[in-house]
């Protein structure tokens, strides 16, 4: 599955400030990288919560800080897993009646093997798809 044009992949060090690759690029890092996937998404922090058991099936998680306006979650573990930080962002106003919630939400990736990174943004982005048909 390819990134879509709101995500942005990237390895970085430690500190989350600067994208070392683009969206177009593909990532290949080490399995001792850290790589940063920073996504925008029509959803709040509450209900974020809400499906995530959807989203990191067969994996532990725990979500370290909640608000109603931003949350922290580990998935996994500090060396081997991901950590998940999402943050609300201003609604997005369509028509006077219209208004969808928006949260910038970052995955930051630890000691995983690109299959393995790939595997969990599979299934994360199904846990999250919304639509009709």
């Amino acid at each position: 599955m390819w990134p879509r044009s709101t995500d942005r992949i990237g390895t970085v060090p430690v500190n989350f400030g600067q994208t070392a690759m683009t969206a177009n690029q593909s990532p290949s890092p080490g399995e001792g990288d850290r790589v940063l996937v920073s996504k925008e998404m029509g959803i709040t922090p509450p209900d974020f919560i809400r499906l995530l058991p959807r989203a990191v099936r067969g994996w532990d998680y725990e979500v370290t800080a909640q608000t109603v306006k931003a949350a922290t979650i580990v998935v996994g573990g500090a060396a081997r897993g991901v950590a998940i930080s999402i943050q609300a962002l201003a609604d997005r106003r369509i028509t006077a009646l219209m208004v969808l919630p928006r949260s910038q939400v970052e995955l930051s990736f630890q000691g995983l093997t690109s299959a393995e990174q790939q595997d969990f943004l599979t299934l994360f982005d199904r846990a999250y798809q919304r639509g009709g048909g």
